[in-house]
């Protein structure tokens, strides 16, 4: 978090054959992100746990709905701004594929040091998005020799260097490619060292989350 708490968050949840992943970004940060955090980590509990809801771009349909619906204001011709940007991975263990859907967020999958990367809607969860917006779903085969990785847009965001400019999401790319042969703690030990070795005397600009699994 750039703060104590955090517009950033992940959730994860396991139920029969599914496995979800969720890497999310609300607006803001400190405590104005946290409460919208707390609205979206809501409105996926309702929709994966208590609607039993399976494919990812249903997933991000209703918590779009949820999330307009209860950040409504009084004056109905006014849309918050307010809202989410994510990336959800829907891991089938029976068929070993992923479903994933995203707003704004991508998917981003190495397979021996080459870089994929699963497109997500270029529309938040929320915000000014219609409230019948339907997200598309991608479905890809499961490979033990991938990595993947779900993240927000704080560490290419991040100012550093000899220049002061940003880490930019072309160079995070080329790092989760030279590092995704690594045991998973290692690569988060990498991750902070070349983060805090980025910005120098520079302040965090954001809230920073990455989220990497291998199956």
């Amino acid at each position: 978090p750039k703060d104590i708490v955090s517009g950033d968050f992940y959730w994860y949840h396991e139920k029969e054959d599914y496995i979800f992943v969720i890497a999310a970004d609300c607006t803001g940060h400190g405590v104005p992100g946290a409460f919208v955090s707390m609205l979206c980590n809501n409105a996926l509990n309702q929709v994966i746990i208590e609607q039993d809801i399976n494919d990812s771009g249903e997933i991000l349909n209703r918590v779009n709905k949820s999330i307009i619906t209860s950040l409504r204001k009084k004056d109905a011709s006014t849309k918050s701004s307010d809202g989410m940007d994510c990336s959800l991975c829907v891991i089938n263990k029976k068929s070993k594929e992923i479903s994933f859907s995203g707003a704004y967020n991508n998917l981003v999958i190495i397979n021996n040091g080459e870089v994929n990367e699963i497109k997500a809607d270029r529309t938040p969860i929320g915000g000014r998005t219609n409230f019948d917006y339907n997200f598309s779903s991608h479905s890809v085969k499961l490979s033990s020799n991938e990595c993947y990785y779900l993240f927000t847009d704080g560490y290419a965001d991040q100012f550093g260097g000899p220049k002061g400019k940003k880490f930019m999401l072309k160079k995070l790319k080329a790092l989760f490619a030279e590092i995704h042969t690594l045991p998973l703690e290692e690569q988060k030990n990498y991750l902070d060292k070349t983060l805090t070795n980025w910005m120098g005397n520079h302040d965090q600009v954001d809230d920073i989350l990455i989220l990497g699994f291998r199956v």
